[in-house]
C-alpha cells in the first residue's frame, strides 16, 4: 500500500479496519498512526476504522483528518454515520441488553479504569440527555404546531370580522341613501301639499275679492275680518242638495248615509258597464256632509272600482253549505223523470 500510494498519490484509496489491532495496544496504536501519517504524506485518501482511544484523539488534533462515528440509540445501532462525532464503544451496555449475568457485568465495569468508567457514565449521561432533549423537541414541535393552528384560526377570524365589516359598512351606505331618497320624497310631497294649499287659498281670497265665493249654493262667507274669514255650509242648501240627490237615486241602492263594512257583498246598480256585478266592499270612503260615501270595491274578476254608496245594492252572503246542499238536491228532484207505465 505504501508503494502504491507513492506513485498513485491523490489517485489512490486506502481502506483499513481497525489498523494496529492484533498486538499491544499501546505499540498497536503507535504503528498506525505512522502508518496513517504515511498514508497522507503519499496523498492519499484513506478511510481507517477503530477502537483504539489515541487514535481517535489524534484524529481531533489533526487538521488532515476528519472524525465520524456510527450512531447508536438505546445500546442499538441505527446503522447512521454521524460526523465530526468521537464514536463510544458499547461493549458494557450491549453485555447489559444481551441479558449476560449481571455479576459479570457488575465486576468488568469494576475493572475498567478510572478513566474509562468516567466515560461511560458520560455516556450514559448523554443518552439520558438525548432522551430529554428529543422529548423537548417533541413537545416545541407540538407547542409549534398548537400555535401555528391558533395563528391561523385567528387569521381566518381576523378575515370574517373585516368581511363582516365591509358589509356592515356597504349596508349602512343603502340604509343613508335610503333614508335620503325617503326625506327627499317626503319633502317634495310636502312642497306639492304646501303648493295645493297655497292654490286653494289663492283661489279662495281671489273668490273672495271676485265675489266668486257664491257660485256653490251651499257654502258662504263668514267673518268681518280678513283673518276672520271662514268658510261654513249653508244648511239650507245643503238639505236641497240632498233631496235633489235622494231625487236622483238609483231604484234599490243604498241610502246615502248607509253604512258598510269590509268583505260586505254588493252589487253595482249604476246604469254603467258594469250593471249587475257583484263584489266585495274594500274601504269607505267618508265624503263631504251631506253627500253620499263613496265605496271600493273588489268585483269578482278580480277589477277594483269605486262608486258611490248609492250606486250599490246589498249583496246576497254566500249560501251556507246546507242551502247548497238543499238547492241541490232541489235541482236534482227538477230533472227527474219518471217514465214507467202509469205515465202513459
Amino acid at each position: 500500500m505504501l508503494a502504491e500510494t507513492a506513485v498513485a498519490r491523490e489517485r489512490s484509496l486506502v481502506m483499513i479496519d481497525e489498523a494496529g489491532g492484533g498486538t499491544d495496544p499501546a505499540q498497536g496504536a503507535a504503528l498506525a498512526r505512522a502508518l496513517l501519517e504515511k498514508l497522507l504524506e503519499n496523498g492519499a485518501r484513506v478511510v481507517s476504522t477503530t477502537h483504539c482511544m489515541q487514535l481517535k484523539n489524534w484524529a481531533v488534533e489533526d487538521d488532515r483528518t476528519e472524525i465520524a462515528a456510527m450512531e447508536y440509540r438505546k445500546g442499538r445501532p441505527t446503522f447512521r454515520l454521524t460526523r465530526n462525532a468521537i464514536g463510544e464503544s458499547h461493549a458494557i451496555e450491549t453485555a447489559r441488553r444481551l441479558k449476560l449475568p449481571a455479576d459479570m457485568i457488575d465486576r468488568a465495569e469494576a475493572l475498567l479504569s478510572e478513566d474509562q468508567r468516567s466515560l461511560l457514565q458520560l455516556q450514559r449521561k448523554a443518552e439520558q440527555l438525548e432522551k430529554d432533549l428529543q422529548a423537548r423537541l417533541a413537545s416545541a414541535e407540538e407547542r409549534e404546531a398548537e400555535a401555528t393552528s391558533k395563528a391561523e384560526k385567528l387569521k381566518k377570524d381576523l378575515e370574517e370580522t373585516q368581511d363582516k365589516a365591509e358589509y356592515l359598512k356597504e349596508l349602512e351606505g343603502d340604509l343613508l341613501r335610503k333614508q335620503e331618497f325617503q326625506r327627499t320624497q317626503l319633502l317634495e310631497e310636502h312642497e306639492m301639499r304646501l303648493k295645493a294649499h297655497e292654490d286653494r287659498l289663492g283661489d279662495i281670497l281671489s273668490g273672495l275679492n271676485g265675489g266668486e265665493a257664491q257660485s256653490d249654493s251651499r257654502v258662504k262667507i263668514v267673518g268681518h275680518a280678513m283673518e276672520e274669514l271662514r268658510l261654513e255650509r249653508d244648511e239650507a242648501a245643503d238639505d236641497a242638495a240632498k233631496a235633489k240627490a235622494a231625487a236622483r237615486a238609483v231604484p234599490g241602492a243604498l241610502a246615502a248615509d248607509a253604512k258598510l263594512s269590509i268583505g260586505d257583498p254588493v252589487v253595482v246598480l249604476a246604469r254603467t258597464s258594469w250593471y249587475g256585478f257583484k263584489g266585495r266592499v274594500v274601504t269607505q270612503i267618508q265624503g263631504v256632509p251631506g253627500m253620499p260615501a263613496r265605496v271600493k270595491i273588489r268585483l269578482g274578476s278580480g277589477n277594483m272600482l269605486e262608486l258611490l254608496i248609492t250606486e250599490l245594492g246589498k249583496g246576497r252572503p254566500p249560501r251556507t253549505a246546507a242551502e247548497q246542499k238543499q238547492i241541490a238536491k232541489k235541482q236534482a228532484a227538477a230533472n227527474t223523470r219518471d217514465y214507467s207505465m202509469s205515465q202513459w
